[in-house]
């Protein structure tokens, strides 16, 4: 009997502790042997939300060993790019030099977008926290993640892409939706290359490289514009005040002169009227004295009857202040009567082109013609186009972004408006101009400048001042725009690939 109850004893000492032993955590370190064939979901998801948040933990004391760890979540050439990003712009530097703690959660489902065999596409709703000395800034951020397998059969990132998103609040202020809309443009370079790392918060103006396929928003200008956006609101109010009072002297100034010009012009018709009335009824009295001279006395002296106003030379009408001689009836008595013939608008030029019509140019815009023929097309013609692709590139109003997108497909080849609109629709930026109510305008702010030119292939890069504006505030932003433009099959001109970046703030 004392045998069997120990028996019984030892079998639910080892049933417990077999219950009791933990299952491998899901982490960057999970191993998964490399002939495992299929992955299951649930666990990529699971992983990828870990590594996601691993990558926005960082503080100053410990990012040495933090990032030693985090390398394990990245495939060879995703942990290549991801440091050579963090190098580049400085972003390490700042983080133990200003003592910065970075930290991450989930803030939502996180969705599997796409699979293609050993690889998923992953879309992470987070919140990340910065935080010094007390002071504390949140932003939301979608990040999406391309994960593969490692050689060794374990999962990897190969590419992160973070964009801006709206706080779960039912107001959200411009500022994020402008950083929100302006990072839609960087991200449609990133997806280019499946092995490509790119960040938003992990890019520097100063870092970014010369190839267009490497451009991205900086961490540090992220960080700024928040800080620099919340100063608009007082610089707003002091240039209208300033607006104002130019205005008001300007006013002051410029009545006198408005009055002057009134009384001039005034005064200019009325001498006008008053010779032309009596230089007309000279002309008059002419003719009556002439109408009274006998009919033969006109034969005899000219041969033929002949009209009052010599009409062989038409041209003498049509110039004004020009003094034409009226012969008298009476042959051996002329009289000349001075005739003030008022201007006629323009009469000889619109004769000139009723007789040879020409067709006006065609304006250079997204919908201008070139046949595939024309093999080659000049540089100023091409920089034209650009600006005014760019410029509407960035204008779309909330009650008519619809109409406006389909118009602005005509200035894109069909890759590049693919790229575009799969952008704006995956930022949510549609969404966030229609329920925020955005009206954003642009317009050229500085020289364009032509980078390359290849066959059939231009590079442009042009300056814009572009303004964000709804019913509570208006931000203007400056970006520099940089365009790769080649031909449609219709031989007309397309945006191939469009990046934007800040421009850097005056010290």
């Amino acid at each position: 009997m004392k045998k069997s109850m120990i028996y019984a004893l030892l079998l639910n000492v080892l049933c417990l502790q077999a219950q009791a032993a933990p299952t491998a955590a899901i982490s960057c370190d999970y191993k998964i042997p490399v002939e495992t064939e299929k992955v299951e979901q649930p666990l990529v998801l699971t992983w990828a939300e870990n590594a996601a948040i691993q990558s926005f933990a960082l503080s100053a004391d410990s990012i040495d060993k933090q990032l030693e760890a985090l390398q394990s979540c990245y495939t060879e050439l995703g942990w290549a790019e991801f440091m050579n990003a963090m190098n580049k712009s400085g972003n390490l530097a700042v983080i133990k030099n200003e003592g910065l703690i970075v930290r991450s959660r989930l803030d939502g489902e996180s969705n599997l977008i796409r699979t293609d065999a050993d690889q998923w596409k992953i879309n992470l709703p987070i919140k990340i926290v910065y935080q010094k000395d007390g002071d504390v800034v949140a932003h939301y951020l979608n990040v999406y993640l391309t994960v593969g397998r490692k050689v060794t059969g374990e999962l990897g990132i190969m590419q992160m892409i973070a964009t801006p998103r709206f706080s779960p609040t039912k107001y959200t202020p411009l500022e994020v939706a402008v950083e929100k809309i302006y990072s839609s443009l960087a991200e449609i370079n990133v997806q280019q290359s499946v092995h490509q790392l790119i960040t938003s918060l992990y890019l520097s103006d100063k870092a970014q490289p010369e190839k267009l396929s490497k451009q991205d928003l900086s961490w540090r200008q992220f960080l700024q514009v928040s800080d620099k956006l919340l100063s608009y609101g007082k610089q707003l109010s002091i240039l209208g005040t300033e607006a104002q009072s130019i205005q008001n002297n300007f006013l002051n100034r410029t009545k006198p002169l408005a009055k002057q010009y009134a009384e001039m012009k005034q005064n200019t018709l009325a001498n006008l009227q008053s010779e032309a009335v009596n230089q007309w009824d000279l002309l008059q009295r002419n003719m009556e004295k002439s109408a009274k001279v006998s009919h033969e006395l006109l034969v005899n002296n000219f041969g033929k009857k002949q009209e009052l106003f010599d009409r062989t030379n038409e041209n003498q009408w049509h110039h004004p202040n020009q003094l034409v001689t009226v012969a008298s009836l009476d042959g051996d008595k002329q009289q000349l009567a001075s005739v003030v013939i008022m201007k006629q608008q323009q009469q000889q030029q619109q004769q000139r082109q009723k007789n040879n019509p020409s067709t006006p140019p065609a304006p250079i815009n997204c919908d201008y013609k070139i046949p595939s023929s024309t093999k080659t097309i000049g540089n100023a013609l091409v920089q034209t186009w650009a600006e005014h692709a760019a410029v509407q590139s960035f204008i779309f109003n909330a009650d008519s972004i619809n109409m406006q997108l389909d118009k602005l497909q005509a200035c894109y080849t069909n890759e590049g408006w693919n790229e575009f609109k799969e952008a704006m629709v995956k930022s949510g930026n549609i969404v966030a101009i229609k329920e925020g109510k955005i009206i954003m305008t642009s317009q050229l702010a500085g020289q364009t400048q032509l980078v390359s030119v290849k066959e059939g292939e231009w590079k442009v890069r042009l300056p814009l001042q572009v303004t964000y504006q709804n019913q509570k505030e208006r931000v203007v932003q400056g970006l520099n725009i940089d365009l790769v433009i080649g031909r449609k099959p219709s031989g007309d001109l397309g945006i191939m690939h469009i990046v934007a970046s800040l421009v850097p703030a005056k010290k």
